[in-house]
């Protein structure tokens, strides 16, 4: 008699905690989430870039979204959109911003300056050419991530090509700059369609360079050797380059040049361009080039004139 009773008791107990469970599943389910369908929550450290429709973009910290509005604090100011007012939506969250890349495009001339190279090479496959006021075309490819081939021609008979050897040394030098490394022997040659003898142009040397930085800013430290016999042999020297993308689509570099003969005669040039990126294949550049010469031999005799020279300059991608 007492066990029936004890099964009467429990029963109703069992049933309850069932139907319970099964109601409390069932109120999980079916209640709405607040940050299900209907809002999404991009948490207030999210930066949200709006393109309307009239292509206008406006940046600023996420305060509320739902299907039909997006509320965004700009400069103090709470702005509101419809959603059907809107072309696009990007969101940055706070992680994102700190390994974020500055641009999202890299500068195209981040592997020279001037005229004289950074430590950076084309990539594999890539290929690229540029001239210096439309009378030299130089045309580059990288074979190989550590390995670039290029070749030019000046007034179109005097050659010259270089192979290059570039090694990434560090990602992590000074904090968060990259270090970079890099050496090129070159050559020049003069095609003498006259039978002149011309042989004191052509010549050959290298360059050797090391670069802080990456390519939307870096600085590059190189040294100079050649020999030629139409500066009297060997010269040697320097140069300090550097850049800056400062938006977009420009670029600031500049660089310093000094070559030295016989220990005493020089040749220094300073140079600062602005590159403009015209379209995703071709560039422009203009600037101005300051030359401090001092060179007296046989064939130059420039004896302590200082040039101001204005500067052009192109380059396109394959």
């Amino acid at each position: 008699m007492q066990m029936y009773k004890r099964r009467q008791i429990s029963s109703p107990i069992y049933l309850n905690t069932i139907t319970y469970i099964f109601v409390s599943i069932a109120f999980i389910l079916l209640t709405p989430k607040v940050n299900g369908q209907n809002n999404f929550d991009h948490h207030s450290d999210s930066i949200a870039i709006i393109t309307t429709s009239s292509n206008q973009e406006v940046r600023g910290i996420l305060i509320k979204e739902n299907k039909q509005i997006i509320t965004i604090e700009t400069a103090n100011e709470e702005r509101t959109f419809n959603k059907n007012e809107v072309r696009h939506i990007r969101y940055i969250t706070r992680n994102e911003i700190f390994n974020s890349k500055e641009f999202e495009n890299p500068n195209p001339n981040y592997t020279r300056y001037c005229f004289m190279p950074s430590s950076f090479i084309n990539k594999p496959a890539e290929f690229s050419t540029s001239s210096h006021y439309f009378v030299t075309a130089n045309s580059k490819i990288g074979l190989h991530k550590n390995i670039e081939f290029s070749i030019g021609d000046f007034l179109l008979f005097n050659l010259y090509s270089s192979i290059t050897f570039s090694k990434n040394i560090t990602n992590h030098f000074l904090g968060r700059r990259s270090l970079t490394a890099a050496g090129s022997v070159m050559g020049n040659y003069l095609i003498d369609i006259n039978n002149n003898n011309s042989n004191n142009i052509n010549g050959w040397g290298g360059i050797g360079r090391i670069t802080l930085g990456n390519e939307y800013r870096n600085s590059s430290l190189g040294f100079i050797g050649y020999n030629m016999n139409l500066f009297g042999g060997f010269f040697y020297g320097g140069y300090l380059g550097s850049q800056i993308k400062i938006k977009e689509r420009f670029t600031i570099a500049g660089e310093s040049v000094g070559l030295t003969f016989d220990n005493v005669q020089y040749l220094f040039l300073n140079s600062i361009i602005l590159n403009w990126i015209r379209n995703s294949s071709e560039d422009w550049s203009v600037g101005v080039i300051y030359i401090g010469t001092n060179v007296q031999n046989g064939i130059i005799n420039i004896n302590n004139n200082a040039l101001v020279v204005p500067y052009v300059g192109y380059q396109r991608r394959f």
